[in-house]
């Protein structure tokens, strides 16, 4: 029973690998066209976050409070 906390982090490995292919070609497509294409813009990197985070927390909390006890 203790390492069942790796479960929910294969997971989220899982779900979150297919994921970095398209966003690295959104940004590849996005700092094609800025002045200095070694650095993205701020709001490129948050794409991740925008993608993985907006649905994945409220799913978390959603399932620690499912499995809340009284006691």
């Amino acid at each position: 029973m203790t390492s069942v906390i790796f479960v929910s982090m294969y997971i989220g490995i899982v779900l979150a690998t297919p994921m970095v292919p398209v966003i690295y070609t959104w940004t590849l497509k996005d700092t094609a066209h800025q002045k200095d294409p070694t650095r993205p813009r701020p709001e490129t990197r948050l794409w991740s976050a925008m993608w993985g985070g907006s649905w994945t927390i409220p799913v978390s909390l959603f399932w620690l409070a499912w499995t809340d006890f009284v006691s």
